[in-house]
């Protein structure tokens, strides 16, 4: 059907200039299936997705099902202010409640190569001075019997800063992948006001949404972890470059807990 419709489109096309063409026939403009969202057609016009490069992955957080701000301990009438992209609007604990309450995570919604991590406070505010910044990939953690302890986040990476003074906190994040953000004070500060959190990430994820943008999978290919492969564990043994596919994303995190020993979990924050 492509090939069919490659050649009607070249033989009753009408040359416009050097990278346009016009298809005279609208018969096989309608047996062509667009794929998903990976073209659009606006006017009569055909083009394909705009994928960004270097985004703010904060910025979009809404467009995915948990992003946004995933919890808050106090004042959570101002949580979204930290992440509306708007630096004259602020989140800012509330002074009266305990400093164990003085935190907010921030969900980008999906994982991302992040390069860097920016907190900003208001010019006219003190900033944080004791406080920490967990990050996560949004890995929950595990129970004893190796199952999935629903509502956990495993915040795996940490910065504490102390005697901070500065309005403006980066973090080179090393384009690691990163979909949690927590910010914890450890002492209390007067007149703070944070007023955003900016995630500078290499781009949209294209893996998302990519079934329905024409995407398959070849049925020749065999899975690694199939009893037909290769086993990886057996000396000299080896698996094809065209068979590496990677196991569905639970799949590894049990694989990880597997191969994680109950003291290692020690190093991590667990927080629900």
């Amino acid at each position: 059907m492509r090939n069919a419709i490659l050649v009607s489109a070249l033989v009753l096309a009408t040359p416009l200039a050097g990278d346009q063409l016009r298809i005279a026939s609208s018969d096989d403009w309608r047996q062509w299936q667009l794929p998903g969202d990976a073209v659009e057609v606006a006017r009569g016009t055909l083009k394909p997705s705009f994928v960004r490069r270097n985004i703010n992955a904060v910025a979009n957080a809404f467009d995915f099902a948990s992003g946004g701000i995933r919890k808050v301990g106090s004042n959570p009438g101002d949580a979204l202010k930290l992440i509306d992209g708007d630096p004259a609007t602020y989140w800012a604990p509330d002074p009266t409640a305990s400093v164990e309450d003085w935190w907010i995570e921030v969900d980008l919604g999906r994982v991302v190569s992040a390069r860097k991590i920016e907190l900003h406070f208001a010019a006219d505010s003190t900033p944080l001075e004791f406080f920490k910044v967990l990050t996560s990939d949004g890995e929950p953690f595990f129970s004893n019997a190796n199952s999935i302890l629903p509502g956990t986040l495993r915040y795996n990476k940490r910065w504490r800063y102390s005697f901070n003074e500065a309005p403006l906190i980066e973090i080179d994040y090393q384009l690691n992948p990163l979909k949690n953000i927590r910010i914890e004070a450890d002492l209390p500060t007067e007149h703070i006001r944070l007023t955003e959190v900016v995630v500078e990430s290499i781009g949209d994820n294209l893996s998302l949404g990519i079934w329905g943008r024409g995407a398959a999978s070849k049925s020749s290919l065999r899975s690694p972890l199939s009893s037909a492969a290769p086993s990886p564990s057996r000396k000299g043994s080896a698996i094809p470059s065209s068979m590496a596919i990677l196991p569905p994303i639970g799949a590894r995190y049990i694989a990880a807990a597997q191969a994680r020993s109950p003291n290692s979990r020690s190093d991590s924050s667990r927080l629900t």
